[in-house]
């Protein structure tokens, strides 16, 4: 938190990251000084409260999006004009897109199977017996609990009641109660890698019977690869031989209670050999037409916050088809829409959005929207003010290195000496 006040030029921070700047009115000379006055020892308004009494004169305060902060800083120091971080303000932009297509990735999945077109699967690296049981079983498990999460819910259960009587997290709970179908782990695309020009090489080689990590390195370097020996030998790890060993019960377990998905797995192995997995994910990625399997909503979410000229032929593709959904259209617009004026800064744009978000029948968004509205003096001066909590970054590195350095064997006040001598 960052607060100006023309007769402090000082400024002071919280022990959890959040700080308080009481600056003189030529603020810019004051935030190159990095010279915190005060720590306080609790995150809380109340404590945010004392402490702007005690120091009267704020004038502006910048904050993230907490409402305890908020309320703190109103009543503390009622005169002060509040101004809501902007990064933080698009990062709750961001979590409530990522929850908005956390509904609709199931119909997406269902729409993209009902496509006709072949599905392009893609594998990372070849997984043992054990960990493809392992990973049968745990979706079981979680499947469960999805199933647990609705019952309770429909029962009339508020989130934070199940996840308190589960013992899960709220927003686990959260994401299962808006997900409208069991929401199943989302492929991972897989990265470009430095290796993917010498695959053809590596695999001439190992079919001529070199095993040698090292020695396949050095001729990869002779040719010019610049990566590391750790990343030849990760392409070496599924393929060597390992001797054979004896199961433990517990993976007996875990296999016996997969055995007709393992059968459909192996089949399915059979078809196409591991090793060429690399080299098909990298051609399937140069070409858009194939339909590969969608990623998680955590990944999509950036494709509607981006701009698309910056996007690549793959990336547009997959846009265009989250598009073909009616709320993905819809939740791109709004999306785009507010990053548009958050980085023009355009003020008077404001007001339209929100009142077209909080009627856009997307219930993560009008809840944003709602949460602005509550907020609507801070939002507005993000827009026309200069002030943000950029500066307080830098700082809270410093004070969780401060504490760390300390191994959690200093009290408060000497964390607080440290700091204040440190800055």
């Amino acid at each position: 938190m960052v607060v100006q006040d023309r007769h402090a030029p000082s400024r002071s921070k919280s022990p959890h990251g959040k700080e308080i700047f009481p600056l003189d009115t030529n603020w810019k000379k004051n935030l190159e000084t990095h010279r915190p006055v005060d720590l306080l020892a609790e995150r809380t308004a109340e404590a945010l409260i004392d402490w702007l009494k005690q120091h009267p004169g704020v004038e502006v305060i910048s904050r993230d999006r907490s409402t305890e902060y908020a309320r703190g800083a109103s009543e503390g120091a009622p005169q002060a004009q509040q101004v809501a971080d902007r990064w933080h303000i698009l990062k709750n932009l961001r979590e409530a897109a990522e929850r908005a297509l956390k509904r609709i990735h199931a119909d997406l999945i269902e729409q993209q199977k009902a496509s006709g077109r072949p599905q392009v699967p893609l594998y990372k690296r070849r997984q043992s017996q054990t960990e493809i049981a392992a990973s049968k079983v745990a979706r079981l498990r979680r499947q469960a609990h999805y199933e647990e999460v609705v019952a309770l819910y429909k029962q009339g259960m508020s989130v934070l009641g199940i996840a308190d009587q589960l013992r899960m997290s709220r927003s686990t709970v959260r994401n299962f109660v808006y997900a409208g179908a069991f929401p199943e782990r989302a492929s991972t695309l897989r990265a470009k890698s430095l290796l993917d020009p010498y695959v053809p090489y590596l695999k001439k080689r190992w079919e001529q019977g070199c095993r040698n990590g090292n020695q396949l390195w050095k001729e990869l370097q002779a040719q010019g690869f610049v990566g590391g020996y750790k990343v030849v030998n990760r392409w070496l790890e599924p393929r060597r031989e390992k001797p054979g060993r004896k199961h433990s019960q517990r993976e007996k377990r875990l296999l016996s209670l997969t055995v007709e998905e393992e059968a459909g797995t192996h089949s399915e192995r059979k078809e196409r050999k591991p090793e060429d997995s690399a080299a098909h994910s990298v051609e399937s990625t140069a070409h858009p037409s194939a339909e590969i399997a969608l990623e998680a909503p955590r990944h999509l979410v950036w494709l509607l916050l981006r701009d698309s000229s910056k996007l690549n032929e793959l990336e547009q593709h997959t846009l265009h088809f989250i598009c073909e959904n009616p709320v993905g259209q819809k939740l791109y617009d709004l999306t785009q829409n507010y990053v548009t004026l958050m980085s023009k800064r355009d003020a008077p744009a404001l007001d339209a959005w929100m009142e077209r978000a909080m009627t856009c029948g997307i219930p993560d968004v009008e809840s944003f929207a709602q949460g602005l509205q509550k907020d609507y003096s801070a939002i507005r001066a993000a827009l026309t003010l200069p002030y943000s909590n950029g500066p307080v970054e830098g700082q809270i590195n410093k004070l969780k290195f401060v504490k760390r350095s300390m191994y959690g064997r200093g009290s408060f006040e000497l964390l607080r000496q440290r700091v204040l001598k440190v800055s």
